[in-house]
């Protein structure tokens, strides 16, 4: 079983996800691979862009979560009509 810490990481991580790279797990994992990431996140990465290219509607699901989190406000910018 997986404790606190690690879903407390992964909620945190879906934020990235949508907030920083708009969705884009493959931009993410390019990121991770020129830092030299840690292998958690590298993991997570692409296990959740397995996920969404085999759900493409998930993606609209994440970010619905993530913007009812109010953790972290979408941008004011109109680029998503969730």
């Amino acid at each position: 079983m997986r404790d606190r810490g690690e879903w407390v990481t992964d909620f945190l991580r879906y934020h990235v996800l949508i907030r920083v790279f708009d969705g884009d797990a493959g931009a993410w994992l390019e990121v991770l691979s020129q830092k030299q990431a840690s292998a958690p996140d590298m993991v997570f990465v692409e296990w959740i862009g397995d996920r969404l290219r085999a759900e493409p509607q998930l993606l609209t699901h994440l970010r619905e979560l993530v913007d009812s989190s109010g953790l972290w406000p979408a941008p004011d910018d109109g680029r998503h009509t969730t």
